[in-house]
């Protein structure tokens, strides 16, 4: 191995600096997902948790849901921790604005600031946006 190489930190600080804003965005977003999990502890339950649960404990294909939670459910089981997997869950919805970033970036050649523009003009509220253009 090369000593003259950079580390991983120093490669990570740079990525970080290279793409400061959706950095910063990240940061923004991961606090507000910690925040959102330490107040609405441990999980919230929907109509259809239930049944995802359900099929979790009693393997079987489901009519209508897709299997793919389920499983999930499955592989969390031995830790009998729904705040395992709400936290699982978080780092998804992370890893998918990750995902979303890299693929605008590369793909489609959005500058740095591009991948962000839409998720902004999407939070505004229904008054403000349906006097606009979009």
């Amino acid at each position: 191995m090369d000593p003259s190489a950079p580390g991983r930190t120093a490669r990570l600080l740079a990525m970080v600096r290279r793409h400061r804003v959706f950095a910063a965005a990240f940061g923004v977003g991961a606090v507000l997902r910690l925040v959102t999990m330490l107040g609405y502890g441990p999980a919230m339950w929907f109509n259809d948790s239930y049944e995802y649960v359900s099929v979790a404990l009693h393997p079987r294909p489901h009519p209508i849901r897709p299997d793919g939670y389920s499983f999930w459910l499955m592989l969390l089981q031995p830790f009998h921790s729904f705040t395992l997997l709400t936290f699982t869950q978080h780092l998804m919805g992370l890893a998918t604005a990750c995902l979303i970033y890299a693929l605008l970036r590369i793909k489609f050649r959005l500058p740095k600031w591009g991948p962000r523009w839409p998720r902004r003009r999407s939070c505004s509220t229904p008054t403000r946006s349906s006097s606009s253009r979009w």
